[in-house]
This record gives structure tokens, sequence and C-alpha cells, in this order.
């Protein structure tokens, strides 16, 4: 259907002698319009399905209903608008898309690397990971990046193909909030006590950011002519960055008869 159909008709059945470019604006504004209203509502769908199905809810799944909507409206209003054969748009569009794919190659490994790691399970939204040195909570998987808060709240921006192709830690919950502080105890060091102690300290030294779930733990590696070598194994809730939790229970043990 072209505008001159559009026209023809309009005059045959209503009298209506109407310009071709009305037409094509009056045209072009209606599929716009319900393009955006569509791809809300397919946006706002799609996110209720991913959320109570078993696949991950993240941008990028979102974004691709609203590409495909768009799409859609493009080859809409190519032949009533600006008079272009959809099928020859689409052959042309091919042909260019092979070329540009060569020039955007990251930016294709990267789509393509998000989509692996969604459908694969691989990480999901929530998932703590660890990765390049980077330990932190994915908040979430777009077309190009998946962004990885860390626990002292910085943001960092991974390219989904450097993901694709780096050794990744998923964490477990016991492991994702833990920060080890290594001490040495006193040979003849009551652990029993000891560990009474540390637990009191690191619910002052962390505060709001204690875990109560895992809690603080002393644990034994090593027995030894000058003492006994320890983990304190601290538990928090996120938000305080490791070095100020250690020194935080650090400041807090200096002067104790039991540490060496």
């Amino acid at each position: 259907m072209d505008v001159t159909f559009i026209s023809e008709f309009l005059y045959e059945a209503l009298g209506l002698s109407v310009p071709n470019w009305v037409l094509r604006a009056a045209i072009l504004s209606v599929v716009l319009v319900g393009a955006f209203v569509l791809s809300r509502i397919t946006a706002r769908m799609a996110s209720r399905v991913l959320d109570k199905s078993e696949v991950p809810s993240a941008s990028i799944f979102v974004n691709i209903c609203r590409v495909v909507v768009w799409s859609l409206a493009l080859l809409l209003i190519l032949r009533p608008v600006f008079g272009i054969e959809p099928t020859a748009f689409v052959a042309t569009l091919g042909i260019a898309s092979v070329a540009l794919s060569l020039g955007l190659q990251d930016t294709v490994s990267n789509v393509f690397g998000g989509l692996s790691l969604m459908l694969s399970k691989v990480i999901v939204p929530g998932d703590v990971v660890c990765v390049s040195g980077i330990t932190g909570v994915v908040t979430d998987i777009d077309w190009r990046s998946t962004t990885v808060r860390q626990f002292n709240g910085d943001l960092h921006i991974i390219p989904n193909s450097v993901l694709s192709k780096t050794d990744l830690n998923k964490l477990a919950p016991y492991q994702a909030n833990e920060y080890v502080l290594p001490v040495m105890l006193a040979k003849d060091a009551d652990l029993v006590q000891v560990r009474a102690e540390v637990d009191q300290m690191a619910r002052e030294a962390l505060g709001e950011h204690y875990d109560e779930e895992f809690g603080t733990f002393v644990f034994v590696t090593e027995f030894s002519n000058f003492g006994i070598a320890a983990n304190i194994s601290l538990h928090t809730k996120g938000g305080i960055a490791p070095g100020r939790a250690r020194t935080a229970m650090a400041e807090l043990m200096v002067g104790k008869p039991w540490l060496i």
C-alpha cells in the first residue's frame, strides 16, 4: 500500500483531496507513535516474563524487544513514506551489515558475548564474581558490557567479550563479603575466649555492616614455637571497603594480651 492508493481511496470514498506530503506525515506520525507505545508495552511485558521465568532478567533482552519493534516500524514506513521497497532495503542492508560487521567486530563480539553469558546462566544479575582482580555484585548485563559494583560502591564496566574469554570466579554467599585478617596468637591463648572477643570487636568495628548470618570466625592455620598462626574471617553485608574493615578491626585488637 502506498500514498497514491490511499489518496485515491479518500477521494473516491469521501471526496477528500489530501496532498501526498500530508499523508506521508500522517503515516509517519502514526507509525512512530504506535512503535513508541508498543516498544514500551513490549519492554514491560518482557521484564515481567523474565522475572517470573528461569531466564535471568537483564537489559539486553529488553533492548532486543525494542529493536525488533522499531525495525518492524521502519519497514512499515519505507514504501508509503519514502517510496523504498522493503525487500530491496533488506537486501541492501544485508550486504551493508556484512561490511559493517568487519569494522565492528568488538561490538558484535560484546553483543554475542552478553547473550551467551545470560542464556547459559554463567552469571546473572545478583551474582558475586571475581574477575581480573575485581570482586563485586553483577548489577546488569547490556548490549556491550557487564556492570559490576564492588562492595565499596565503585562501579566497573567490563566488556562482555572480555568476560567470555577471562577466567571468572563465582563466589558462594559465604565468600561474597569475607575479609581475612592474618594474626599471630600467643601459644597459651584461650581460643574460645579469643573467638568471643574477636566477634565482639568485629561488631563494634563493622557496626551496621556486620553480617549476623555468617558472623566472625577464627581459623587456626599453624602451631609453631613462636605462637599460633590464625586467620580472622570477617563477614559484612557490603558497603565497606576491605581495607577499612581490616583496619578498623586491627585498631581494636592492639594491646590484647593474646595477640603477638
